[in-house]
């Protein structure tokens, strides 16, 4: 029988529970280090959670969130193509909108590297998504190789792949504060509205609600609920943002712009989000604009320099359409 010594010949411990773990641990990483290892060929329904978050995100024009989402889905999904193309097409969308069209370019590459452009082509889309999908395909060079998928590698406890590293739009720092937490489940409008009346000054279910009729095109009621906030709660002035974002989007421009103004007056002395801010100040200059108002849209375009600066543009949650007007707004000043 052979025995295991030490150094001094005496018969040393065998192997316990804990070298066997990390005997197995060990054997683990190195299946997920081979190419092609099958360690299961289901998607996982936890990253197919990501990847529908990261479409409502990109649905709703919330593009910094819908690309942290859609960051995690198309690597957790690397063993189903036709998942993971549609992850790299809304990445492309919502990279697009926020300004980052190199990276967008690369995302639309990968997409198209996975199922190509017939299977781009006959993806099952919204109909918005697959307006800027077709403009993009028609501007964008056909991809002749895959993406290259990142190794694996497989926690003890899930067998799931670790999500990626953050990209540049994401805060710095370490994993904790830069991978968001999983998506929750929508809340329902019942569950909202009784927020609603059991905290009536916390905003945040009204906004929730307001956004969900705002997508369902239920555009009085998103406006109906903003209203029932400010009658509650007057200091909540953001309101007057989504109003005014309402009646821009429906192209009451006139009423958009007193909504709007209203919002920067009273931000004015009080602490609002940067965020919030640019986008009131941006879609007041898009509505002065479209209204014709040359005189104030030449001001607000003097007073909104910093609106411009890339880091600021970026963080805007516009239609891709409206950050274009943008852009033109800037150019002609500029010339």
């Amino acid at each position: 029988m052979f025995i295991l010594k030490d150094g001094q010949g005496n018969a040393g411990p065998r192997p316990g529970n804990r070298s066997l773990l990390l005997f197995g641990l060990g054997f683990l990483f190195l299946l997920a280090a081979v190419p092609g290892f099958p360690l299961s060929q289901e998607t996982d329904p936890f990253y197919l959670k990501w990847l529908e978050s990261g479409e409502a995100a990109y649905l709703a024009r919330d593009y910094r969130q819908a690309v942290s989402y859609l960051e995690i889905a198309v690597f957790g999904l690397a063993r189903d193509k036709d998942l993971q193309a549609r992850g790299y097409v809304f990445l492309a969308l919502s990279r697009t909108a926020l300004g980052f069209k190199d990276r967008a370019a690369a995302d639309l590459s990968a997409a198209d590297g996975l199922v190509g452009r017939d299977g781009l082509r006959s993806m099952n889309l919204p109909e918005a998504a697959r307006m800027r999908l077709d403009a993009f395909l028609a501007s964008a060079p056909a991809s002749k190789a895959p993406p290259e998928t990142p190794t694996a590698a497989v926690t003890a406890e899930t067998g799931t792949v670790p999500p990626p590293p953050p990209s540049e739009i994401l805060p710095s720092g370490d994993r904790t504060e830069a991978t968001p937490l999983p998506p929750a489940e929508t809340p329902s409008t019942e569950d909202l509205r009784r927020a609603m009346e059991a905290n009536p000054r916390e905003p945040r279910s009204y906004y929730e609600l307001s956004r969900l009729n705002r997508r369902a095109g239920k555009t009085e009621e998103a406006r109906e609920i903003l209203e029932t906030l400010l009658a509650r709660n007057p200091a909540e002035i953001r309101a007057y943002l989504e109003i005014g974002r309402l009646d821009y989007e429906k192209d009451d421009f006139k009423a958009a712009m007193k909504a709007l103004e209203k919002f920067i007056s009273l931000s004015a002395g009080v602490f609002v989000e940067e965020r919030f801010r640019d986008e009131g100040r941006a879609l007041l200059l898009l509505s002065a604009s479209r209204r014709g108002e040359a005189r104030k849209t030449a001001r607000l375009l003097e007073e909104s320099e910093e609106l411009f600066r890339p880091e600021r543009f970026a963080k805007l949650t516009l239609d891709p359409a409206d950050l274009e007007r943008l852009r033109r707004l800037q150019r002609t000043s500029a010339g």
